[in-house]
């Protein structure tokens, strides 16, 4: 097996590891203190971000926040919590995908 075989399959089996998380919503009393969606939790989780100190502005109350980082949150988590949103982008706390996206998933693996 060459390298790229060996990255693509290594992607696969964490793409598929992030699937099963976000069916059992395994980080969900985390999720909860930290006021994250499951997409920020589970789908976008791994970011590229610039080391550097960064200064912005809360979308609800024009508070600053500062971050060590460019990844950084949409809202303080008090917002957030008011709100009903994500802190990191500000869909909806609880969104999700359809149920019907679910059922696809639920005891139906079978490699080719």
């Amino acid at each position: 097996m060459n390298t790229k075989d060996l990255i693509n399959k290594a992607k696969i089996a964490a793409t598929l590891k992030s699937a099963r998380e976000l069916v059992a919503d395994s980080d969900y009393p985390q999720r909860v203190a930290n006021q994250v969606c499951k997409c920020c939790q589970y789908v976008n989780k791994s970011k590229i971000a610039l080391q550097k100190f960064c200064t912005v502005k809360c979308e609800r109350c024009d508070g600053e926040m500062q971050f060590s980082s460019s990844d950084v949150d949409k809202y303080h988590i008090e917002c957030a919590k008011i709100e009903s949103c994500c802190k990191r982008c500000g869909a909806s706390f609880d969104v999700d995908a359809d149920l019907d996206a679910y059922n696809a998933l639920k005891g139906y693996y079978e490699p080719h």
